[in-house]
């Protein structure tokens, strides 16, 4: 009964001392709404809170969404790094106007912004430190360089020492990421792992060996922040601009575009030709009376070959003569 006591005893200093050493840490550290303070490595951090009070104040978001309360709508913001605040108390009212369609304009270019890939660094950090003791290769009291070995095994597929993108992609499934809404969820999970792949690629062979995967992982570091260049101007992550008309995308530090919508005038230029040849295929319709002329064997392909084109060349030339002509003329 006495060893009892005191084993009881010791794990209730050892708790306190740990509750009083995060509480000191966590003291010099102000942690925005929808976050919490916890401890790493001895470093204290802001992480997406893991849990809200379970009470039901609705409130609706900028996003359109209605959440239980304010707790929720903040936790949400975190996790997908998305700017959302609160439009009014209440459920979200459903607007009954038409909104008219918006102007004809390229496709956005698929992304994934600082903020969220941030923010799933955050997340696979804490859903790691969480389910660690349920990984079969868990040994009581491993240091954490330990522990993320066994992450880094465990996702190397190919057992070759490193990992890809789509090996730390598939190994991060489970991790809980939303995109924004306009966004395609899978798409940009993958780009935003893509992302912190190159945030700790220090020798850029696009893959992570043991020593760049735990730089990424850390306890306190922080993915920098890098801005767009054109033109002489910086611009931030999420800035969008039209250049010779694609719409490009300040993400990451690295402009994405997408593909220009071709113009009346690029539709007419590629039309020229077919024109042009449409007139050439029929010019001559008539002269043959039965289609078996066309059949020649092999000893005659070579000859015909170029027999036609020469007759192709004279012909685009007619044309191009013709056409000069007609405008010269006018």
């Amino acid at each position: 009964m006495r060893v009892l006591f005191v084993c009881l005893a010791a794990a209730a200093c050892a708790a306190a001392f740990e509750i009083g050493d995060r509480s000191e840490l966590c003291a010099a550290v102000e942690c925005r709404a929808g976050r919490e303070c916890v401890v790493r490595g001895g470093v204290a951090e802001c992480h997406c809170i893991q849990s809200c009070p379970d009470r039901f104040a609705p409130v609706c978001g900028s996003d359109g969404r209605t959440y239980d309360t304010h707790c929720l709508l903040h936790r949400q913001a975190c996790l997908t790094g998305e700017h959302i605040k609160v439009v009014h108390k209440g459920i979200c009212k459903k607007k009954k106007t038409v909104t008219p369609k918006p102007a004809v304009k390229n496709e956005d270019p698929a992304v994934c912004y600082s903020s969220q890939r941030d923010a799933l660094l955050t997340v696979v950090r804490t859903h790691w430190h969480d389910t660690l003791a349920s990984e079969p290769w868990h040994v009581s009291g491993m240091t954490y360089r330990e522990g993320l070995w066994g992450r880094f095994y465990s996702c190397d597929s190919d057992r070759d020492s490193y990992l890809a993108a789509h090996e730390l992609l598939n190994c991060t499934s489970k991790v809980p990421f939303s995109a924004r809404p306009e966004q395609d969820q899978e798409l940009t999970r993958a780009l935003c792992v893509d992302a912190l792949v190159d945030v700790a690629d220090t020798n850029h062979d696009w893959r992570l060996d043991f020593e760049e995967f735990t730089k990424l992982f850390a306890p306190g570091f922080h993915p920098p922040q890098k801005k767009c260049s054109l033109e002489g101007k910086k611009y931030r992550d999420g800035e969008d601009v039209t250049v010779d008309g694609s719409h490009c995308i300040c993400a990451v530090g690295s402009w994405v575009c997408s593909s220009p919508t071709p113009t009346e005038d690029d539709k007419k230029k590629n039309n020229f030709d077919l024109l042009a040849f449409n007139e050439l295929d029929y010019e001559d319709e008539g002269d043959y009376e039965d289609d078996e002329q066309f059949l020649i064997n092999e000893d005659e392909d070579e000859d015909y070959m170029e027999d036609l084109f020469e007759d192709l060349l004279d012909k685009m030339r007619e044309h191009r003569r013709k056409k000069q002509h007609h405008h010269n003329h006018l």
